[in-house]
Order: C-alpha cells, then sequence, then structure tokens
C-alpha cells in the first residue's frame, strides 16, 4: 500500500448533475463537488481545461504542473508516474 489517493472533483452545480448522477460515474473513486470552481481557478494552471489531473503532494500542495485538456501525443502516463513515484520516494 503506498498511501496514494485519487479523487474525481466536479465542477458541475446539483443542478447540472446530481448526487445520484456523480454517484453512478465511479462506484471506487471518490468524488467530490467544487461548485464554485474556487479549486478548480486556484490548482488548474495558466490555462483551465477539462480534464484536469493535479498532482497534490501529503501536505495539499501541487507537485509538478497541472494537466489540463487531453493530449494525445503527449507520454501521459510515464510523466504523470514520475511525478508520483518521485512524491513516493520522499
Amino acid at each position: 500500500d503506498k498511501n496514494v489517493k485519487v479523487f474525481w472533483v466536479s465542477i458541475n452545480s446539483p443542478a447540472q448533475a446530481t448526487d445520484e448522477q456523480l454517484k453512478n460515474i465511479s462506484s471506487t473513486v471518490p468524488i467530490l463537488r467544487d461548485n464554485n470552481q474556487a479549486a478548480f481557478k486556484r490548482l488548474s494552471g495558466k490555462v483551465a481545461q477539462l480534464p484536469t489531473i493535479v498532482v497534490l503532494d501529503t501536505q495539499g500542495n501541487p507537485a509538478g504542473q497541472p494537466r489540463g485538456g487531453i493530449n494525445t501525443g503527449s507520454d501521459f502516463i510515464n510523466d504523470l508516474a514520475s511525478v508520483i513515484d518521485g512524491l513516493l520516494q520522499r
């Protein structure tokens, strides 16, 4: 067990996506709400894109750069793994 936690954060209001609808997205990943997009705006980087992946350290500070949007030409998995592996080695 590496003590890694994954969360899905929805920026949709309850009117746009009900709690029940969000629960249907995943039964294994907890889904949090960011209705006013405060966390999204603070953590998404210079160009806010969806989806955005942010890696946080154990103190809640961003590690590496946020990954926004979908870039099929990037080495996404290895890039993300490198950041996570670096945090786990601390």
